[in-house]
C-alpha cells in the first residue's frame, strides 16, 4: 500500500527512529493539524540538502515533503511564485 504524500512547511526535530515534529499543509487526516505543529509516527528515512535542511521524510504511515519540493502542487507554484517577487 502507498503511503500518502504530504506537505510541510516547518520543522522542529527529525531524527531517524524518533517521532518528527513539523508542521503539515495537507495531511488528509481529520485527526492531524494542517495549522500547528504535530508529533508523527517514528521517522524511518530522511532526505537533507546541501545545507542540512530535510527536504523529505518518511514516517511508519506517511511521506512529508518540505513546500518547494513538491512537484505538481499547488504548494510547489506558491513557493516559486514566493520567491520570484522577492528575489530570494
Amino acid at each position: 500500500m502507498d503511503k500518502p504524500s504530504v506537505a510541510f512547511s516547518e520543522i522542529l526535530t527529525c531524527e531517524v527512529g524518533y517521532p518528527a515534529f513539523c508542521k503539515p499543509l495537507d495531511h488528509p487526516s481529520s485527526l492531524v493539524s494542517n495549522t500547528k505543529y504535530v508529533r508523527t509516527s517514528p521517522v524511518v528515512s530522511k532526505i537533507v540538502d546541501g545545507l542540512d535542511r530535510v527536504v523529505e521524510f518518511e514516517t511508519l504511515n506517511t511521506k512529508y515533503i518540505r513546500i518547494g519540493h513538491y512537484p505538481n502542487s499547488v504548494f510547489h507554484e506558491y513557493e516559486a511564485d514566493k520567491i520570484s517577487e522577492t528575489g530570494s
